[in-house]
């Protein structure tokens, strides 16, 4: 009995001394942690073999995982980045990547940190049911703000830095 409570225990210990570890993993010099939010249902991959494109820049074959998805409106840790010939991945889990259409990249910083604009800028409005931005009347004028996260179409859709409770503006 006394075996299977020790062994039970250092199990739960060895469980969260990993969980700990992921986390801070991907954690940046600034203390911000990179998620990815799922737009929708996302396929999962995984990466195989490199590919030899000859100028250095590597690429990596992905097949799919057919047993599992990723679900709708769900925040992921994230920390590395591959390619393929044909799309852009983020790791998601060991071995398990997530193609950049399916996404949107997510940062939030422990502390926020100061940004001074030169000129104003438009101020946009975060949808969270589509993830889409919506121009607001109401302009962020030039100074010194602080910036606590930011979102990152992969896309090609603009970037954007929170400056106020659901106020957002267009990075440059």
């Amino acid at each position: 009995m006394k075996n299977a409570i020790r062994v039970t225990i250092i199990a739960a210990l060895a469980f969260f001394s990993i969980s700990i570890f992921d986390f801070t993993s991907v954690r940046a010099a600034n203390g911000a942690v990179f998620t990815v939010h799922t737009l929708k249902n996302a396929n999962l991959y995984a990466k195989g073999q490199s590919i030899d494109n000859g100028l250095g820049d590597p690429k990596f074959n992905f097949t799919p995982v057919t047993n599992r998805q990723l679900a709708a409106n769900t925040d992921w840790y994230t920390d590395i980045t591959a390619d393929s010939n044909d799309s852009s991945y983020t790791r998601v889990a060991t071995n398990e990547w997530v193609k950049w259409s399916d996404i949107v990249f997510t940062n939030k910083a422990d502390t926020p940190y100061p940004v001074t604009t030169e000129k104003s800028y438009p101020i946009f409005k975060f949808d969270p049911e589509s993830y889409t931005m919506e121009k607001t009347s109401s302009v962020l004028p030039a100074g010194k703000w602080l910036v606590a996260s930011f979102m990152t179409f992969p896309d090609g859709t603009p970037s954007y830095n929170q400056v106020a409770t659901n106020e957002w503006v267009e990075v440059d």
